[in-house]
């Protein structure tokens, strides 16, 4: 999956208390389910080397594998997909943007009850928040308190995803653009279809529709694949420029508020006990691996940024991609 959707659905997983692997491609999923057993897979649709459909039956075709739970999480949410992933050997589906409480409803239905290991509280963490974000202020074409709830209710998770957004997607209008051109058509399938998956996620729902409305133009240049039927190849630029001019707008808009929080604001002295506390806390759950490293962290990111200064984004970035042996290493050279 995309790095987006990869640590929406980690974030979510470790806060269960679950263990996580990852498999970047359909091919690896197979090999790793022969190395070792897995309470549950959850199966991408569109991967390179193997894609889900085919990865799921190549597993399917394993000895002792017709038990493994397989589910589809994907952006495909089109009538009759389910039926197709359930003929592949999956044994549910669950559509993207992921929905914390029905990840937690099918985690608890397919997983075993002894070794699901979610409390009722683990089970909490993942359940979306009523209250909305409201720092970034109101933003056109983005469902704030949408997006939140779809991060969990957590706001520095989410904050996270605008900015992996605003990273990844500033220019894929741009390589859409190109492989159209090039008539690179998968490639542009690729494009349209991550930025459909990734938009939603965060709230962005209109720009998710433009993007699905290109995605299926695109897949009807495809023969044999399903799109826009009688679609004239001059649309595309039309339907291109429909999803670049907001994509545009969103990227600027997020970056100039993203970069507004950034800006350091007068706050109260820094606590010198209170951070030695928090660090030692922070190695005690890293060494552990212990997911509430990364709750606990997040509650008390401005100490932390204090404390560290420009060795802060090395310590963050490996806390919220669930890197926790790494964060350790970097918490430890602070002395």
């Amino acid at each position: 999956d995309n790095p987006l959707n990869q640590e929406v659905g980690l974030a979510f997983l470790h806060a269960a208390g679950l263990e996580v692997d990852l498999a970047t491609d359909g091919a690896m999923a197979v090999a790793m389910v022969q190395q070792q057993r897995y309470d549950i897979v959850l199966m991408d649709m569109q991967m390179p080397v193997l894609d889900g459909l085919m990865a799921t039956r190549a597993i399917r075709q394993l000895p002792a594998m017709a038990d493994l739970p397989i589910v589809a999480m994907t952006a495909n949410a089109m009538a009759g997909d389910r039926e197709v992933c359930l003929e592949a050997g999956m044994n549910d589906h669950i559509a993207k943007p992921i929905d914390p409480g029905l990840l937690q409803a099918k985690l608890l239905q397919w997983l075993r009850p002894d070794r699901a290991r979610m409390t009722a509280r683990q089970a909490e963490k993942i359940a979306p928040a009523a209250a909305p974000e409201q720092s970034l202020g109101a933003i056109e074409g983005l469902d704030l308190t949408l997006g939140l709830a779809q991060a969990g209710g957590r706001p520095a998770l989410y904050h996270s995803l605008l900015q992996q957004f605003v990273a990844d997607q500033a220019g894929a209008g741009a390589r859409i653009e190109a492989a159209i051109q090039a008539k690179r058509w998968e490639e542009a399938i690729r494009a349209a279809h991550t930025l459909k998956g990734v938009a939603a996620q965060i709230g962005a729902l209109m720009l998710r529709e433009q993007a699905a409305r290109l995605e299926q133009a695109l897949q009807a240049q495809v023969p044999g694949m399903p799109g826009m039927p009688d679609l004239p190849d001059e649309q595309l630029p039309a339907l291109l420029a429909a999803l670049a001019e907001p994509l545009a707008r969103l990227v600027r808009t997020l970056s100039d508020g993203l970069d507004q929080q950034r800006r350091p604001e007068t706050g109260p002295a820094f606590d010198a006990a209170r951070w030695s506390a928090l660090r030692a806390r922070l190695v005690a759950l890293l060494e552990a691996d212990d997911a509430s490293s990364v709750q606990l962290f997040e509650e008390n990111e401005v100490l932390a940024s204090n404390a560290l200064g420009p060795e802060f984004a090395t310590l963050a970035g490996a806390i919220r991609h669930f890197e926790f042996q790494q964060a350790l290493q970097a918490l430890r050279q602070t002395g």
